[in-house]
């Protein structure tokens, strides 16, 4: 089947009769398909790229507030059942990042970022993240850095430390129980101006046949052993091929040798780049700077342009944590307001908002500061959930000095105070790597008591609200939690009201507007029932085939569930909250 475009014009004689008709056809067969393949690439891309901003951003809250709970001086038994959620939460993490890689790998848009990095460290924390399967399994797990190889490098952590947790958790996948899982690094070859490092990952596990090798290093490429399913390992298949493309991007190599019912030995090797003299000295003592977490800024006043519940309480509490004063807008509008009146250290500005995104608060904060002469331009910092190709330029075009993508760990925060209002130097620019190690130690501890924190809410009626979740991500501050949770009320009032009068008056937009508001208030709060009330309302007011009488139901069960919870909490309050 060919596709012709067909120009065709009449030929008309003398007296204007149409006598014949001249016609021009071109195959555009190549040229449709080449269009069709385009664009099926672009809203492939679109989607990957909205999708992580779903999964990022409730990801921001989860390992924002673990991070603090971290820190929380907690029994040793809830110590160790929130490293392990911490653990987890990374690896998920890690899994958004790879279907996202999957794209780029693609496109052939898949870049390295160069960067100082400890390789002794990225080797230990690597195993640190897997600690939680290899307790679930029982699996012995050890580390063997042989002589030579070398402690400070230039080159991407992120992805050397990516290829070492493919290849790991799928040796902890195909590890019985008892079994046991080696990790060697070694050095390969040094030459003048680079080292090349081999990475073996040797497990007990149950072998791959021979013929299977070939399959490995495809995409969507899978074991078809009966005992690798019978062991639950599962998975979409896309670890190994992206590894192996970032090991050639890494100028290095990946393969596997095993003998088929007694284990498995995965390899690769990367090329990384020597640091001088003056840049060992300078990048270990920031590297020291961070484990320390180093906060010598001082106090610094804050502007926090962001409106989600959820990345607004994390942020504050880290912030406030350190003593740092927190002014929040929750639009791009109210933040260019809150700039032309007050004075700011730093920015950090959430790209995607309504009324105003941060895109153009940022150059409207730029004009302001035009207009006003100024001589030293207050820093921007994007914060997005978008992490694909082309995010952190689009950033920079708007106006923003740096970019940081969610979820935002503590130490991310810090740094970039710490860079853009610290001594006037610009410090050398730190990996997302150096974040983890300098935020948390994940240390293996036995003991197998569960987790069990007091909430009288949710002993009495457990599908309204926790009262945990709102002092957690209050980091712990009581009296700001309880405040908190009085505000509720009145926005929730406030919303059923503006609910009620848009579904009678036919304003839809509205209604989706404010159920998405009231979504997230009430997440905030471990409010689920009303949460999941708000959420179908949302839906059915973007849905042109909602029906009036579907509508009208679902916001009476919403005005019901609202009225039972706020009874429950004033109740709860008067009882056992006010304290």
């Amino acid at each position: 089947r060919r596709e012709i475009l067909l120009n065709a014009t009449t030929r008309r004689d003398a007296s204007g009769a149409i006598v014949g008709v001249v016609g021009v056809g071109q195959d555009i067969t190549e040229k449709k398909a080449a269009e069709r393949y385009q664009f099926a690439e672009q809203a492939k891309s679109r989607f990957l790229a909205a999708i992580s901003h779903e999964l990022r951003t409730p990801l921001n809250f989860i390992l924002g507030m673990l991070e603090l709970l971290l820190e929380a001086q907690l029994p040793e038994s809830a110590s160790k059942i929130i490293s392990d959620i911490f653990t987890v939460s990374n690896l998920l993490l890690n899994l958004i990042n790879d279907i996202l890689d999957l794209s780029k790998v693609e496109a052939g848009k898949l870049e390295l970022s160069y960067f100082p990095f400890d390789v002794h460290s990225t080797l230990s924390h690597a195993l640190e993240l897997v600690s939680f399967q290899i307790q679930q399994k029982q699996i012995s797990l050890s580390l063997q850095i042989l002589p030579g190889v070398p402690k400070l490098v230039m080159g991407d952590s992120n992805r050397f430390r990516q290829v070492l947790l493919n290849l790991l958790t799928n040796a902890i996948k195909f590890t019985p129980s008892h079994g046991k899982v080696t990790v060697i690094s070694k050095l390969v070859e040094e030459h003048e101006d680079r080292y090349e490092i081999m990475v073996e990952v040797h497990d007990t596990g149950i072998g791959i046949k021979t013929e299977e090798f070939g399959n490995l290093f495809t995409l969507f490429g899978k074991l078809k052993d009966d005992r690798a399913k019978n062991s639950n390992a599962m998975g979409c298949g896309l670890g190994l091929a992206i590894s192996k493309q970032l090991c050639e991007v890494m100028d290095g190599r990946i393969g596997v040798e095993s003998t088929y019912g007694v284990g498995s030995k995965f390899w690769f090797t990367i090329s990384v780049k020597k640091l001088g003299d003056s840049d060992v000295v300078a990048n270990t003592s920031l590297i020291n700077a961070l484990n320390e977490e180093s906060t010598s800024t001082g106090a610094k006043r804050i502007l926090l342009v962001e409106d989600n519940d959820f990345n607004i309480s994390v942020a504050r509490a880290m912030l406030a944590k350190h003593q740092h004063v927190v002014d929040v807008a929750v639009n791009g509008a109210i933040a260019a307001d809150k700039f032309q009146t007050g004075s700011y250290d730093v920015i950090f500005m959430d790209c995607e908002m309504p009324v105003m995104n941060g895109y153009v608060a940022t150059s409207r904060i730029r004009e302001i500061e035009k207009k006003n002469a100024v001589t030293k331009k207050t820093p921007i910092i994007g914060l997005t959930a978008f992490a694909m190709k082309g995010d952190r330029e689009k950033c920079l075009d708007a106006g923003m000095d740096d970019y940081a993508t969610k979820p935002v760990s503590r130490a991310t925060l810090l740094r970039m105070i710490k860079k853009w209002c610290g001594d006037g130097k610009d410090p050398t620019p730190l990996t997302d790597s150096h974040a983890f190690i300098a935020s948390i130690d994940i240390t293996c501890k036995s003991g197998q008591d569960n987790l069990c924190l007091t909430d009288s809410p949710t002993e009495v009626e457990p599908q309204l609200f926790r009262f945990t979740e709102i002092l957690a991500r209050n980091g712990y501050d009581q009296e700001m939690a309880l405040e908190n949770l009085d505000s509720f009320i009145c926005s929730c009032h406030n919303s059923v009201d503006k609910l009620r009068e848009g579904v009678e008056t036919g304003r839809f937009a509205d209604v989706r507007v404010t159920a998405h508001a009231l979504k997230g208030a009430a997440a905030f709060i471990g409010a689920e029932k009303l949460r999941v009330c708000a959420s179908r309302l949302e839906k059915q007011a973007n849905d042109d085939s909602t029906t009036e009488p579907e509508l009208f139901s679902s916001l009476e069960e919403l005005e019901e569930t609202s009225a039972v919870l706020i009874d429950s909490i004033k109740r709860w309050r008067a009882k056992d909250g006010a304290i």
